[in-house]
């Protein structure tokens, strides 16, 4: 049984509905291709101020594009995310280097409900975790999940279940 104290530890991100920041000069939105049609109210809203889309879901190629890009944007500029909570975090992580602050970055709702989990254990971060316990990339560990959630690293902490009775796994559960 897990301690009660370990459950209640909680930082999961929340992601409230997204406004248009109506003093921005710019808006910038970042999407995966496949979750482009969650920001559409979002542009309509923009039609009149300038603004561009950018859809990509090669991360090493979206930095090249912001990199080039950086120096055109005006500093009152507000940068909306949308797509799979991994893909948002690894954006904004990109975005924080080249400069911007978290008060500029928007993030709408989460695609899917998978997680980036960090293995406590052996330091690997395992994309795509649907449901817990999993096995680690990394160890080959049986890791639960916990709420817990780290903006440095755009993941949630895993650490190995049952470790006193490692045949004793609970079923998984999805997230």
């Amino acid at each position: 049984m897990q301690d009660e104290s370990i459950k209640s530890v909680s930082s999961r991100p929340v992601y409230p509905p997204v406004e248009i920041n109506i003093n921005a000069a710019y808006h910038l939105f970042i999407t995966e291709p496949s979750a482009s049609s969650k920001v559409g109210n979002l542009l309509q809203q923009t039609a009149a101020k300038t603004h561009q889309l950018i859809e990509s879901d090669n991360i090493e190629e979206l930095k090249l594009q912001l990199t080039e890009l950086i120096g055109t944007l005006p500093l009152a500029t507000s940068v909306y995310l949308a797509g799979r909570e991994t893909y948002m975090w690894q954006v904004y992580a990109v975005l924080a280097e080249l400069g911007f602050i978290k008060e500029q970055i928007e993030m709408l709702t989460p695609t899917d409900n998978s997680r980036t989990v960090f293995c406590c254990h052996c330091y690997t971060q395992t994309h795509q975790v649907a449901a817990a316990p999993f096995e680690c990339e990394g160890c080959g560990l049986p890791l639960t999940v916990t709420d817990h959630f780290s903006k440095r690293l755009g993941s949630y902490f895993g650490f190995q279940v049952n470790a006193e009775a490692k045949d004793e796994l609970p079923a998984a559960e999805a997230f």
